[in-house]
């Protein structure tokens, strides 16, 4: 991999992160993914970690 690749990903990979983080901070799709996470069969404990990580990590 050449470093202009690697640096193009690693810009990409910033931008798609800070996205992601003030995705997080929208109340409707905050409850959207939280909705879908209990659903896969994570239940109210696993939301609530993955809520204080996601959390954690957008501020």
């Amino acid at each position: 991999m050449t470093r202009a690749l690697k640096s193009r990903i690693k810009s990409t990979a910033k931008t798609i992160g800070k996205a992601a983080q003030w995705l997080w901070l929208l109340p409707p799709i905050r409850s959207v993914v939280l909705t879908n996470i209990a659903r896969i069969g994570l239940g109210t404990t696993g939301v609530a970690i993955i809520t204080a990580i996601a959390d954690a990590a957008a501020r």
